[in-house]
């Protein structure tokens, strides 16, 4: 297994195991850090945030995992959602 422990920055890369065991999404400075646990082959991941808002309904590309929610601490009810899709499937934004 493999212990994750990196800041999330909006089209940074990470590198996931494929079975995520345990993941949580923490904020140090107003910076979202992801803590996982990972196993099996390892892929490199592109994260990226949506910014929504209370009652959104919200999508994600296929074979993308969401990662958690971030406060938005400037408006109450804003909510970022990070997520992370293969390296391959990205595009740009």
């Amino acid at each position: 297994m493999e212990v994750i422990n990196e800041s999330l920055e909006e089209g940074a890369t990470v590198s996931l195991g494929d079975t995520i065991h345990y993941k949580k999404l923490s904020t140090e400075f107003s910076s979202p850090r992801l803590h996982a646990i990972c196993s099996g082959a390892t892929g490199e991941y592109v994260t990226l945030r949506k910014v929504t808002e209370n009652g959104d309904n919200v999508t994600f590309p296929s074979e993308s995992t969401v990662l958690g929610t971030a406060q938005n601490t400037a408006h109450a009810n804003t909510v970022f959602i990070w997520y992370a899709i293969p390296l391959s499937q990205y595009g740009g934004k």
